[in-house]
């Protein structure tokens, strides 16, 4: 396409990214600065600009690793969520499904091509090789392996997100294999922020530094992920420890992945006696970590309150909860917001700073 919302939102938030950069350069403040940059793409629908579009113009798309898998051969979990997203009530064509990972991969080109001028920027403003830079993600996307899309399942594809980092106290190159969850990244950033002497939070946290994952394969070379949305009867946990990776939602069999061996997570070892052990063990890490019935009631309750509320919001003029980042046009620009002088607000606004050039022959005023 020539454009869409995903590209409207994804451009704004470049352009916006690269002037607080710039902004920051500016100022007198010298203090550390954390700058968010969250956007849209890769994501459904996946439709690129035609730009990047065309750069995949003949390419041999890759077709998803796992092939079309039955309603009727999937599991529990898999089967309600196929008709969550309706996906009985259509046929996807080889083509669609061929255009859909061109369009991804276009929207990924898209994606790397901003964060490469966002690297560029730092690098103009002195700030790169003082800077720490981590791109992720908040989810996969299944892309058509198994014949399932988007997320909210517990599949490799759906829960494995990129982490890429690189900063003054990390390694170039390096691949770390020890398990690491989203939920590090807070400790991470105030381990940065305090080097390593923070530890006063507001509250209980989860997750630990990336700074000092344990050692692959140890004890302590474990996640958990939790998940409580759509498609499920109860909440479901899921563990990954070293290879071993165990999911469980108590309406549903429980499943059990050897991902060194089986990395597509095509055999159920639940059932299997020689990993009865493995399982209980895991499991019973499960029932420590999570209190089940509290957990159901609370989602429960809070279910009750977002439709009471969800209801309560259909009456009247509906209500608009979206964030609004402020813009005074008056303090940018051109303009008197900030000075009466326009040679002075350029001045001001030029990067890096020029000084200046005082009169060589100043006129006398009077006093």
């Amino acid at each position: 396409c020539e454009r869409n919302l995903q590209i409207d939102y994804d451009e704004e938030v470049f352009a916006a990214a690269k002037q607080e950069m710039y902004n920051h350069a500016r100022s007198t403040d010298d203090r550390p600065f954390m700058l968010h940059v969250s956007f849209t793409q890769p994501h459904n629908p996946f439709v690129a600009g035609k730009k990047y579009w065309d750069m995949y113009e003949g390419v041999d798309i890759p077709e998803p690793e796992v092939a079309h898998i039955p309603y009727e051969e999937r599991d529990a979990w898999a089967q309600r969520y196929y008709l969550t997203i309706r996906q009985d009530e259509f046929d996807i064509t080889p083509e669609q499904l061929y255009n859909a990972r061109r369009g991804y991969f276009a929207m990924c080109t898209h994606f790397d091509e901003m964060i490469g001028g966002l690297i560029e920027t730092l690098e103009s403003i002195g700030e790169l090789e003082n800077t720490y830079i981590f791109i992720t993600s908040d989810h996969g996307e299944m892309l058509g392996e198994r014949g399932m899309w988007f997320k909210f399942n517990p599949f490799e594809a759906s829960v494995r997100v990129p982490l890429i980092a690189q900063g003054p106290k990390l390694k170039v190159g390096h691949r770390e294999e020890a398990l690491a969850s989203l939920v590090d990244l807070l400790p991470t950033f105030t381990d940065i922020a305090s080097d390593g002497q923070f530890d006063v939070y507001a509250a209980p946290y989860d997750g630990r530094s990336l700074l000092a994952l344990p050692e692959r394969g140890s004890d302590g070379d474990k996640v958990f992920i939790e998940f409580n949305g759509e498609g499920l009867y109860a909440p479901a946990m899921i563990m990954i420890k070293g290879n071993m990776k165990l999911v469980h939602s108590r309406t549903d069999p429980k499943m059990l992945f050897d991902l060194a061996n089986d990395p597509l997570e095509l055999t159920n070892l639940a059932d299997d006696p020689a990993y009865q052990d493995v399982l209980n063990a895991m499991f019973a890490e499960m029932q420590n970590r999570w209190d089940e019935d509290d957990l159901d009631q609370r989602i429960r309750a809070s279910q009750r309150k977002r439709i009471f509320v969800q209801d309560a919001m259909k009456h009247g003029r509906f209500p608009s909860w979206d964030f609004g980042p402020h813009y005074d046009p008056a303090k940018v620009y051109v303009r008197g917001g900030n000075d009466p002088s326009t040679t002075a607000t350029k001045q001001r606004g030029r990067f890096p700073y020029v000084p200046v050039t005082k009169p060589q022959y100043p006129r006398q005023t009077k006093k």
